[in-house]
């Protein structure tokens, strides 16, 4: 469209020659910015001159759209276009009408084909082969633990309280002469810094309540202690024999 709209001056050109009225030359005035005065521009019209006529070269908002943008669009009588100018509207138009029905095409497979087909029919391909290796079994595994690397600290602040995981490897690094509380920014809030315990429960209540009713208890104990400031992060913990 913005080939095809060119020269854009909404000027089309007439094969009839001006009338004998403009022949002279006339004065036309512009402001200069610059020097913030009028400036005269002096506009010579002779018999050889040709008419121009209005006609509007915006194809993109011509009513009804046409599309793509093609030379038979022009209104006729107002036709605008150079011959060079119109073999390349050609070209760029019926390309453009290609590329939007292959994108057309690409959005129906994966919106409503390949939807549908998976009503009927297994679409999914798995890549790869299963292995027996356990995830517990891989030397080098790291969890998703919040954390946050500082400038100037030697490891990550933990956004955290990581003392439910079995398996402090899941971290991801290990500080050789502190615990990890060191890092934590749990301890930096004196009201989560406590020791958390049961609030509602006696020891005779937990030794006759069963361990799931017990755990679920101090779940709910971390989490009003923790009102989601910080993640709570847990770990399975593999109870498995080795072979």
């Amino acid at each position: 469209y913005t080939y095809a709209s060119f020269p854009y001056d909404n000027a089309c050109y007439s094969s009839t020659k001006v009338s004998e009225d403009y022949i002279g030359t006339h004065a036309a005035y512009t402001y200069d910015d610059f020097e913030e005065k009028d400036v005269g521009i002096e506009i010579p019209i002779s018999s050889d001159n040709n008419n121009y006529s209005y006609c509007y070269q915006n194809m993109m908002w011509f009513f009804p759209l046409r599309f793509p943008a093609l030379p038979e669009w022009q209104p006729e009588g107002q036709e605008w276009m150079t011959d060079e100018q119109e073999s390349a509207v050609y070209l760029f138009g019926w390309t453009s009408l290609v590329a939007a029905v292959l994108l057309a095409l690409i959005f129906l497979q994966n919106l409503v084909f390949l939807p549908l087909i998976s009503c009927f029919t297994k679409t999914y391909k798995p890549s790869g082969e299963a292995s027996m290796i356990r995830f517990s079994d891989v030397s080098v595994m790291i969890g998703y633990i919040p954390q946050i690397k500082v400038a100037g600290y030697n490891f990550p602040l933990l956004a955290c309280d990581v003392d439910s995981i079995h398996d402090h490897g899941l971290i991801g690094w290990n500080d050789p002469d502190n615990s990890y509380d060191i890092h934590s920014l749990l301890y930096d809030i004196p009201r989560l810094a406590k020791k958390k315990a049961p609030q509602d429960t006696t020891e005779a209540d937990q030794k006759d309540e069963p361990t799931g009713v017990t755990e679920r208890k101090m779940l709910l104990t971390e989490e009003e202690e923790n009102p989601f400031m910080f993640s709570i992060v847990k770990d399975w913990k593999n109870e498995v024999p080795q072979e």
